[in-house]
This record gives structure tokens, C-alpha cells and sequence, in this order.
């Protein structure tokens, strides 16, 4: 619970100080983080099998190929998330000069807080099935969004805010920000591509 709990208020602090030696209150990280996957996707399965059997009680929805396999493997994107915005990092943020490998950890600890937020919405989807809460499930991905946002930037602060001035450390989160969107983009057309060319 220490762990999961640091990794969810302070991200950045909490993955310097596991950098730095101080493990012996910390579980591994990346154990938790399969953990936490296995438990999701047990969620996942209930929810699936909820909304086949209530279907009638839900409305349909517009989907498209893309984020039906984005929602088929979204783990699995997110694992390969962590090389990619840790080399993010690697190159923004990289004035004390933390190994990739410590970069690694740093974003390993926000991953683990990116779970816990979204087993929170995979949870409050089942608002969707009581009709005077269904609108709770409706706003659970904005309300996701709003959490995401400021928990990296909180993150990033915690590792490496103090290394820069207020100004640099805003543009080099910007960067990044902007950086994980256009990763994000690059894959929504990679799965395009592979949907048009295999599918």
C-alpha cells in the first residue's frame, strides 16, 4: 500500500528516492505494475460480461476499428509507452544526468499511477448500468483526463522540477506533453494503416 500510495501523490519524489537506494519500504515497481494489469483486465472481463448480458440497458455506441483494438490491447500499447516517454524524459529532462535505466524507473512509477486512475474509471463504468447514475460513466473518460493532466505534470515536477528555473521546466513539460500526443497520433495512424492494408 506505501508504494501504491506514494506512486499516486508523489510520483517523482517517490521514484528518486528508489533511485537513490531508499527501497526497503518500496515494492518493486514493475511486480505492481503486472499486478495491477492482471486485476484490470479482471475488470475489464466483468464489465464485458456485464454488458452482454444488460445490453438492452445500454445505448449503443459509435465505434470505429482504431479504438476497437486500441480498447482490445490497450495494455499492451501502454507497456510499450513506458521505453518511449522514459526516452522522452531521457532527452528533456537530463540535466543531472539520470541514466536511460533510471528514467525507466521514473516513469515506471508514474505508469503505476496511471493504473490506479484508470481501474478508477474502469470501476465507475458500472455507474453505466444503474440509469440514475449511467451519466457518471458518460463523463468517466473526461473526468480521467482531468486527473491524468495534472498528476504528470506533478510527476515530472517531483523528479525534476527542481533542476530547472519555473520558465524551463514549463517549456520542457510542454515538450513532452506535446511529444506524447504526437506519439499518440503516430500510432493512431500506424493502426490505420495496418487496418486498411490487413484487415
Amino acid at each position: 500500500m506505501f508504494t501504491l500510495k506514494q506512486a499516486m501523490f508523489r510520483p517523482g519524489k517517490a521514484a528518486l528516492d528508489y533511485i537513490n537506494g531508499k527501497r526497503i519500504s518500496y515494492y518493486n515497481v514493475f511486480y505492481l505494475i503486472l499486478l495491477l494489469t492482471a486485476f484490470g483486465i479482471f475488470i475489464e472481463n466483468i464489465y464485458a460480461t456485464a454488458t452482454a448480458n444488460y445490453i438492452s440497458y445500454i445505448e449503443p455506441s459509435v465505434s470505429s476499428p482504431v479504438l476497437d483494438i486500441l480498447g482490445k490491447y490497450v495494455k499492451f500499447f501502454l507497456f510499450l509507452a513506458i521505453p518511449v516517454y522514459a526516452f522522452n524524459s531521457y532527452l528533456l529532462f537530463n540535466k543531472k544526468k539520470y541514466l536511460y535505466s533510471e528514467h525507466l524507473i521514473i516513469f515506471g512509477m508514474y505508469f503505476l499511477g496511471i493504473i490506479l486512475i484508470t481501474l478508477f474509471q474502469n470501476i465507475i463504468m458500472f455507474t453505466e448500468f444503474v440509469e440514475s447514475l449511467a451519466f457518471i460513466a458518460d463523463w468517466s473518460s473526461v473526468l480521467v483526463a482531468f486527473l491524468l493532466f495534472p498528476y504528470i505534470v506533478n510527476g515530472l515536477y517531483g523528479a525534476f522540477g527542481k533542476n530547472y528555473t519555473k520558465i524551463g521546466f514549463a517549456l520542457r513539460t510542454a515538450a513532452y506533453i506535446i511529444l506524447m500526443f504526437l506519439e499518440l497520433r503516430l500510432l493512431a495512424i500506424i493502426l490505420k494503416f495496418y487496418i486498411k492494408n490487413y484487415h
